[in-house]
């Protein structure tokens, strides 16, 4: 009797253990099959004709400078970003924590202005001028190589200036340029900082298709900063009779520390610039960026997938704000 109900306790655990394998492998077939079924929906949808949304390319002209919006502009990648923009045409809102920050990425885009200036005008004097034509001066005598300018240098020294700006490595090149404007502007030093306004480049020294870097505190942590940046975007664009063509995303900071030992502080505060500051300066700005069909381009980091020890706060943020973009 005892034998018996072993038996048939045996059989019905082994019967249980066969159901248990078979539905397992069916359950695996299931899901497989909904896996390649649902791969190849997506590329039957995929091949489908669908409406892309073309967004209009806003170029720069003479007379027409579109503003864009660039955050963190103080040094690196927005800095760069903010000077190459403006050289090419563009009004440019420079999100700056301070005014000395605004005011010495004013400096560096005079500078490249003027390098830019100097080395076309260089060039557009000599395939003009006639070779038997001897340079004459306004009372029509033979000019001398030492005649004075404006700002009491000689024209041989302000070409040689000018040929050792243009010669050289590109840091050289730098140096020397802000070196030129500081000696050839002449700025008022007794102005505080506080009072910086946004340069034009003079009509002297460029043409009329380069933009200009307008400085505005913006702090990208703090709401407040970006309502009053708001503010006074929204009165330039309104003065200039220009729209925002587009937001850079570029503010960030950068966070080593094992996530272990990181304090709570310190991962809220890399959140906070890396992703939460972008997405408030992106909901700020959006009515500006629909009214022209603008474009917002986030600043992320290859490190979103390369994660490398010790990044884990920094390469978290920077894939929230990837898979926000």
């Amino acid at each position: 009797m005892a034998s018996e109900s072993f038996l048939q306790n045996h059989l019905l655990y082994l019967l249980c253990s066969l159901l248990g394998v078979v539905a397992s492998r069916a359950l695996a077939v299931v899901d497989a099959v909904s896996n390649w079924w649902h791969a190849v929906v997506c590329a039957l949808l995929s091949l489908l004709p669908k409406a892309r949304v073309r967004f209009p390319v806003t170029r720069p002209a003479n007379h027409y400078h579109p503003a864009v919006l660039v955050t963190g502009t103080s040094s690196g990648i927005g800095h760069d970003t903010a000077v190459a923009l403006a050289c090419s045409g563009y009004t440019v809102f420079a999100g700056v924590r301070s005014w000395e920050d605004g005011a010495r990425v004013e400096s560096d885009f005079l500078a490249g202005v003027r390098a830019e200036t100097a080395h076309q005008n260089r060039y557009s004097r000599r395939s003009t001028r006639s070779p038997a034509e001897p340079n004459m001066s306004v009372n029509g005598g033979a000019a001398s190589d030492t005649d004075t300018d404006s700002t009491g240098h000689s024209s041989m020294e302000t070409k040689q200036e000018i040929h050792n700006a243009v010669a050289g490595p590109r840091h050289l090149l730098q140096r020397r340029l802000r070196r030129m404007h500081r000696r050839h502007t002449a700025p008022d030093h007794t102005r505080p900082a506080a009072a910086t306004e946004h340069i034009r480049p003079a009509t002297d020294h460029s043409s009329t298709s380069a933009g200009c870097i307008i400085p505005v505190i913006l702090d990208v942590i703090c709401r407040d900063s970006v309502d009053r940046a708001f503010v006074r975007v929204s009165e330039e664009l309104e003065q200039r009779n220009i729209p925002l063509i587009a937001v850079v995303n570029n503010a960030g900071v950068t966070a080593f520390g094992p996530m272990d030992i990181s304090a709570p502080s310190f991962i809220d505060h890399c959140m906070n610039v890396n992703f939460h500051g972008p997405v408030r300066v992106t909901q700020k700005f959006m009515p500006l960026l629909r009214a022209s069909s603008g474009r917002i381009v986030n600043i992320s980091s290859i490190m979103t997938w390369l994660i490398g020890p010790g990044f884990g706060v920094y390469c978290a943020s920077k894939a929230a704000l990837t898979a926000a973009s």
